[in-house]
């Protein structure tokens, strides 16, 4: 299982929800990244997008989580340093850096389709080396939260599809709203599998 590790002074209020909720309901969280991509219908940039399941007994619910545009791509964080660095890059980002007359300009790293940073030039990475920076630097993708994936989901009846245009301000001469809708009752449905009244409720009031 895939989870977030966290010190209990990192975690919100909406994070100790989200994990109680878990916790009484007995559910297991699975979170895989799976790939760069556009997500949502009318999306202009890539995001992060998650393979999630939501697994209790021999029930579960698997669907795809879109990560927030801000959290999408790759993170550096600089491991011993007091201020804890980090920077976000995307895929294909890549950084100069001049170091001294013997080693020149060179391109210091970038980010490959696995997440690591490597050196373009033997220069380059023998100063990388050199300098500690390899050691010192660590290369990764921010997992959303438990918190972020169970607010995104609908505990409640959506209600018939007019309904649900008035409650949300779509036409009902929508064929974007009719697929939207339609998404959101087999959600509910599939929770409606894994969870009683009761329990939706509860994850209701997390949001």
């Amino acid at each position: 299982m895939t989870t977030q590790t966290q010190t209990k002074s990192e975690y919100s209020e909406f994070d100790i929800q989200a994990n109680d909720f878990l916790a009484v309901t007995g559910t297991d969280i699975q979170i895989d990244y799976h790939d760069y991509n556009y997500h949502f219908e009318g999306d202009k940039d890539k995001r992060d997008i998650y393979n999630v399941v939501l697994k209790r007994g021999n029930r579960e619910y698997a669907f795809k989580f879109g990560q927030s545009l801000a959290d999408s791509g790759y993170f550096l964080k600089r491991k011993y340093d007091d201020k804890d660095t980090e920077r976000q890059v995307l895929e294909g980002d890549k950084y100069f850096f001049v170091t001294d007359e013997r080693h020149g300009k060179w391109e210091g790293i970038r980010v490959t389709n696995c997440g690591k940073w490597v050196c373009r030039t033997k220069a380059g990475r023998e100063h990388w080396l050199y300098c500690g920076f390899g050691k010192g630097w660590d290369c990764y993708k921010k997992q959303p939260s438990e918190y972020s994936i169970l607010a995104c989901l609908v505990p409640h009846d959506p209600g018939t599809f007019e309904e649900f245009c008035w409650n949300y301000g779509y036409s009902d001469d929508s064929i974007k709203a009719l697929n939207i809708y339609n998404k959101i009752v087999d959600e509910f449905k599939s929770l409606c599998t894994l969870y009683t009244d009761a329990e939706l409720s509860m994850l209701g009031e997390i949001l």
